[in-house]
């Protein structure tokens, strides 16, 4: 299960895995929940990029790193999948994200390399 806080729209997001695959939006202040949205893949880890107003998510079962709209609306991007990680291209386990808020590039952490990451 992950979790990234929205301060700019004032937002906690909270990645559930285990059942729905679904990222939960919760109000900052009241705690209460302001929406969902099922996400593509199994979500891991999730980061937000405040420039975009977007989340990015990491789906380790799937082997892919997702970038949508905060409301789930919109893929933006994809990367990755199946593979061993070995090829350019391929991801294997991204078990973590976290977008750096000076020019929203995203950096990933996984168990082996990752090779030919560009969106």
């Amino acid at each position: 299960m992950g979790l990234a806080v929205d301060t700019k729209n004032k937002l906690i997001f909270v990645a559930d895995n285990c059942y729905e695959c679904k990222i939960h939006a919760f109000d900052l202040t009241t705690k209460k929940l302001k929406y969902s949205f099922t996400a593509p893949y199994k979500p891991n880890h999730i980061s937000i990029d405040n420039n975009e107003d977007t989340i990015v998510m990491t789906c380790m079962e799937d082997q892919y790193i997702v970038k949508m709209s905060l409301d789930g609306q919109e893929l933006i991007w994809r990367v990755g999948g199946n593979g061993g990680g070995l090829k350019e291209g391929e991801i294997y386990d991204p078990i973590g994200v976290v977008v750096d808020q000076r020019d929203s590039f995203p950096s990933v952490l996984t168990i082996n390399l990752l090779k030919g990451f560009e969106v």
